[in-house]
């Protein structure tokens, strides 16, 4: 009876189910995607354009870097280096002014007859003093005549506007121009020039011969 029973609830199962020999089939295991193959192929490549992407990333940010290196480095050392060698050439040709400043004894022979004979023999031992800054001049001419002069290389010139201002000089406009040429070599150094007056053809120049005098005690060189 048992044996027919059990027949009996094989019969109520759906036939597809149940084999020839009455045992139920296995059942199939549920199918999981693999990595393999094609599959396998596609993520190692995108892996690999993921990684190389990352790396010209890299690669660009560091050029990025050099490059602004490169530009400040250029601005802030080369530039300057090039102008400092460019100030430094043009002046290899450059020299200092000689040094004309201080006080200085003039001497020069009694002029001759002239309708400026007075005027130049009133000047022709006065004190002359000189201040000096670069090639610009400041002259003056006993203590109280005082102009502007210049010093081009070793020649120094100056000119005082109405410098008779008695009338002493019967013609010319009554200045006194100063012409000389500096002896830089000579200790102490000298002075050799001439006085003579503008605008007045019939007064001959005076020639005169000056030397700078030491300084005093305690002043500057």
């Amino acid at each position: 009876m048992a044996q027919a029973a059990w027949q009996l609830d094989l019969g109520r199962l759906p036939s597809a189910n149940v084999s020839s020999a009455g045992v139920p089939p296995a059942v199939e295991r549920a199918s999981c995607p693999r990595r393999g193959g094609r599959d396998a192929r596609r993520t190692a490549a995108e892996t690999a354009a993921l990684l190389e992407g990352l790396y010209l990333k890299g690669e660009n940010a560091i050029s990025h870097t050099n490059r602004n290196f490169v530009i400040a480095y250029v601005f802030l050392v080369v530039l300057p280096v090039l102008g400092l060698v460019g100030v430094l050439k043009s002046g290899r040709g450059l020299s200092a002014p000689f040094s004309v400043d201080g006080a200085w004894k003039i001497e020069s022979s009694r002029p001759s007859a002239s309708p400026c004979g007075n005027f130049l023999s009133s000047i022709s031992n006065a004190p002359l003093s000189i201040s000096q800054s670069g090639k610009a001049l400041v002259v003056t001419l006993s203590g109280t005549k005082t102009t502007a002069g210049t010093l081009d290389g070793k020649i120094l010139k100056a000119q005082f506007t109405a410098a008779d201002k008695s009338g002493a000089t019967e013609c010319g406009n009554g200045s006194l121009t100063l012409t000389a040429t500096l002896d830089p070599l000579a200790e102490p150094r000298t002075l050799s020039g001439t006085f003579s007056i503008e605008g007045c053809a019939a007064c001959a120049p005076m020639e005169f011969h000056a030397e700078r005098q030491p300084k005093s005690p305690g002043g500057t060189r």
